[in-house]
């Protein structure tokens, strides 16, 4: 599976692992992040999650060839941008998060990001809006 999942005392760390395309979401990557999020919920001894990828992305967004799935029951789209949850989620990111990269993150509670991290939404290049949470996240997240 695309997603490593560590498990580091009370905290679940989900280490995105499709780098050779850029972590873009596919319906395997977005089942993976799901997974690791109802571990995360379903285990009371964890308290908080942590999703990161690799030190040149995070995530380019949705794989434009594949998709990304379909929604997921408890999670919805990429398996966190609609999952209602009670523990705290992390982005840790270095490199690029675009797209639904973005809005990933944007669906954490917290962000940390490096130095060296971009953040964008550029679907409307392709013609697409960024309907998983980015139009309206964003505004509540920046300045």
């Amino acid at each position: 599976m695309p997603v490593r999942v560590e498990r580091r005392g009370a905290v679940l760390i989900a280490t995105l692992e499709r780098e050779a395309k850029r972590n873009a979401i596919d319906p395997e990557l977005a089942a993976g992040i799901d997974a690791a999020l109802n571990r995360l919920e379903d285990d009371p001894e964890l308290r908080v999650g942590i999703l990161t990828g690799g030190s040149e992305v995070f995530s380019a967004g949705s794989d434009l060839r594949l998709g990304s799935g379909e929604p997921s029951s408890r999670g919805g789209e990429y398996g966190v941008i609609r999952r209602p949850h009670t523990k705290p989620r992390i982005a840790a990111v270095e490199g690029l998060a675009f797209g639904g990269g973005m809005e990933i993150v944007l669906a954490c509670d917290l962000v940390v990001a490096s130095r060296g991290a971009r953040f964008g939404l550029p679907e409307i290049k392709r013609g697409l809006f960024a309907v998983y949470g980015g139009a309206f996240r964003t505004a509540r997240a920046l300045p």
